[in-house]
């Protein structure tokens, strides 16, 4: 019953609440902005510099998101509000509703091309209303014409960090945004190896490899990764009684960026870890596979990549398999070109 009710909710915050929701307007100027944002980690590392970027430029933050964009934040420290969301249920989501609507906004943005992004900033108490519909071929969902006062969207090849460059500063003005995050760090003195990805193709197939050559050098290495990822690698045995690699299994996203922060240095695939490594300032080193390089990439001082050009690239990102199903854009990349990005480009990590 509660599903039944949830999806007929649905359909009336879609196709009626919008035409009273959309005249909820703040009744003087506030400086507090709305974001809504629920994508997955490397997204939401990306917006933490304009997070910071606008309380140093006295705007008051209220944040709606998942679980771990509340972690981030709450590492981070970051002086913002942040709300939940709820879409368990009716009274969970009205929940969210009312904790948006004890604020008024002069700008609201749905930055996650979803529809409950699209309830929360039509219903909420905002002087502008705004769209992100990034890729609207694939993305663009049912009602989002009645939303917003205003929908953005820029060519797909625009990389995700100068999407919200030229949205914030279309909107707030805001300028000069760096390509940082900032935060408290450590050099612990090893290198951070994150071998893993959520899509198994995004995986480089050499790491045991290079794991082997950087501990004949002399190197204390980390790899990280959750206890199932580490339980389905075999390959991982062959370092349970090297003195110089340690096998962190990770149980938290606090446990994950201090591993990152107190790090010397960074390798490991197209991941969020990857991002948080790069925007923190770590020298990283980033085994590129079949994304689209121009639109994702981590973004940071000291981040470099091992890519090679195919001509199969962006891939589909579906099933177990690459497009072509050989993942030649990985394959192809040896341990030595690893060595020669991580040795040669990035000095700091001496």
């Amino acid at each position: 019953m509660t599903k039944f009710n949830l999806k007929l909710l649905k359909y009336y915050w879609t196709f009626i609440a919008p035409i009273y929701s959309k005249n909820r307007r703040a009744q003087s100027p506030t400086r507090n902005v709305l974001l809504f944002k629920t994508d997955g980690l490397g997204d939401f590392f990306l917006l933490v510099p304009f997070i910071q970027s606008l309380y140093r430029q006295q705007y008051n933050v209220i944040c709606v998101g998942n679980k771990q964009c509340r972690d981030i934040v709450n590492h981070l420290k970051l002086p913002i509000v942040f709300i939940d969301l709820d879409t368990s249920s009716v009274n969970g989501f009205k929940k969210t509703i009312s904790s948006v609507n004890k604020y008024s906004y002069d700008f609201a943005f749905n930055l996650s091309m979803n529809i409950w992004g699209g309830f929360v900033i039509n219903q909420s108490f905002s002087t502008i209303k705004i769209g992100l519909l990034q890729e609207r071929k694939y993305y663009v969902y049912k009602g989002s014409n009645l939303f917003y006062d205003k929908k953005v969207s820029y060519p797909s090849a625009t990389h995700n960090f100068k999407v919200l460059e030229n949205l914030f500063y279309e909107t707030i003005r805001l300028q000069h945004v760096p390509k940082e995050i900032t935060t408290t760090q450590q050099n612990k003195g090893y290198i951070l190896i994150h071998p893993y990805s959520t899509w198994k193709p995004k995986t480089w197939p050499y790491y045991s490899d290079l794991i082997q050559t950087l501990s004949n050098q002399g190197h204390t290495i980390h790899v990280i990764g959750i206890d199932q990822e580490h339980r389905t690698n075999e390959w991982l045995n062959n370092f349970s009684h090297s003195e110089n690699v340690k096998i962190i299994t990770l149980t938290s996203l606090d446990m994950l960026l201090d591993e990152i922060e107190n790090s010397k240095s960074f390798i490991g695939n197209d991941s969020g870890p990857a991002h948080y490594s790069a925007l923190i300032g770590k020298p990283s080193t980033v085994l590129w596979g079949g994304a689209p390089f121009e639109r994702i990439h981590p973004v940071g001082k000291n981040v470099q990549f091992c890519k090679i050009d195919v001509d199969c690239r962006p891939c589909r990102h579906r099933g177990d398999t690459c497009l072509r199903g050989d993942n030649e854009c990985l394959k192809k990349i040896s341990v030595n070109d690893v060595l020669g990005i991580f040795d040669n480009e990035i000095p700091e990590h001496n």
